[in-house]
């Protein structure tokens, strides 16, 4: 039953300048996504290509296109010019 779910996330980021990006991400359940995410991470520091001890995102350790790779993921990026609506 679990693996039918889905999860939906919906993010809105504004700089100073006013220029506002906004995005939305499909994927699936909430407890499939987490595990395949800690399998691939840890995966790759099992390569040993990790930097030097310290904290690292997953991002920082493995690019920002980590999400889009994972399967089963939709993201949508729209921006919008400054001061205008959604």
């Amino acid at each position: 039953m679990r693996r039918e779910g889905h999860s939906y996330l919906w993010g809105k980021v504004v700089n100073n300048a006013g220029r506002r990006t906004s995005g939305t991400v499909t994927a699936p359940n909430r407890h499939a996504l987490p595990v395949e995410n800690a399998t691939r991470i840890t995966a790759h520091v099992l390569t040993g290509q990790v930097p030097p001890a310290g904290y690292r995102t997953p991002t920082l350790l493995l690019g920002g296109g980590l999400l889009q790779e994972l399967p089963g993921i939709h993201v949508r990026i729209d921006e919008h010019a400054a001061g205008r609506g959604e």
